[in-house]
C-alpha cells in the first residue's frame, strides 16, 4: 500500500530554530518540536575528528542521567551499533534497521540495557563534515505499534530538524568559541581533578578517598563546578567540561 502521508514540519518552525540563541534554548526548542511529533526523547552531539582522535565539540541530551552517565563509564561509543553506524554512512536510519541484520554479543547487549530507560526504537540522522562527524537520535513514546508509526511517517521531518538543528549548533558553537576566548570558566586545579573523577564514573565515596578530602568537600567542589559551568547535572558539568578543553577527553 502506498504511504499517502507523513508528518510534516510546521510553517515557521525551522525560522525559530535558526532564531536560538544557546545550545539550551535549542535543546528546548527541539523538546517542543518533536513532542508535537509524538518523540519524547532526543541526544544530538558534534566532535571534532582529527588524526588524534575525536574532541567533543557540543553535546545536548534528555536522556535519563544514568544511562548517559553509564554508556560513557563503559565506553559504549565503541560496540553501540547505532553509533557505528552512523560513524559509517551518511543515511539516516531507524535503529530497527540496526536489528534486522546480525549485531555482536556486546552490542546486542547494550540495546537491551538501553530499553530499561525507554530507549527502544529510534530514528537517527548522521551528519558529516570535512574534519567534524555529529548525529541527532530522536525516541517516540507509545506502544510498539506507535513506535514503528511515528518513525516511519517521522523520517522525513527528522531529517530535516537533525540538519537544521546542526546548522544552527555549529553557528553557536562558532560564537561561542569567539566568546570563550574572552569569558572562559575557570576552574581550581583541585575542581579539575575532581572533574576528572566525576567523568570517569567514580561517585563522591571514591572520589574522597581517591583524593583524600572529605565528602563534604567533594560535593562543595561538585557544586562549584555545577555553577560555574551552569549544568545541571554532574554529567552534564563533565560533558561541557570536555566540550570547552577544560578537562581531558581519552
Amino acid at each position: 500500500m502506498t504511504k499517502l502521508w507523513s508528518y510534516a514540519i510546521q510553517p515557521g518552525v525551522l525560522e525559530k530554530i535558526e532564531r536560538c540563541t544557546s545550545i539550551d534554548e535549542l535543546q528546548t526548542r527541539v523538546n517542543v518540536i518533536l513532542g508535537d511529533l509524538g518523540f519524547v526523547m532526543a541526544t544530538y552531539h558534534l566532535v571534532q575528528v582529527n588524526g588524534h582522535g575525536d574532541r567533543l565539540l557540543t553535546f545536548f541530551s534528555n536522556y535519563p542521567d544514568e544511562w548517559l552517565q553509564r554508556y560513557i563509564d563503559q565506553r559504549y561509543m565503541f560496540h553501540d551499533v547505532i553509533h557505528t553506524r552512523s560513524r559509517s554512512s551518511v543515511i539516516p536510519f531507524s535503529w530497527a534497521d540496526c536489528r534486522r541484520v546480525e549485531v555482536p554479543e556486546r552490542a546486542g547487549l547494550i540495546f537491551g540495557e538501553a530499553s530499561e530507560f525507554r530507549l527502544l526504537d529510534g530514528f537517527s540522522v548522521p551528519i558529516h563534515g570535512p574534519n567534524s562527524f555529529a548525529v541527532f537520535s530522536a525516541v517516540p513514546a507509545g506502544s510498539l505499534r506507535e513506535r514503528a508509526e511515528s518513525i516511519e511517517l517521522g523520517r522525513g521531518a527528522l531529517t530535516l530538524l537533525g540538519l537544521s538543528v546542526h546548522e544552527r549548533a555549529v553557528t553557536l558553537l562558532a560564537r561561542q568559541v569567539a566568546d570563550d576566548s574572552m569569558v572562559r570558566p575557570h576552574l581550581t586545579p583541585r575542581e579539575r581533578e575532581c572533574l576528572q573523577w566525576v567523568a570517569a564514573g567514580k561517585n563522591t565515596s571514591i572520589i574522597s578517598d581517591i583524593m583524600n578530602i572529605s565528602v563534604s568537600t567533594v560535593d562543595a567542589h561538585i557544586q562549584s563546578i555545577m555553577r560555574k559551568l551552569n549544568a545541571q547535572t554532574r554529567a552534564h558539568a563533565a560533558v561541557r567540561a570536555a566540550a570547552l578543553g577544560l578537562i581531558p577527553v581519552e
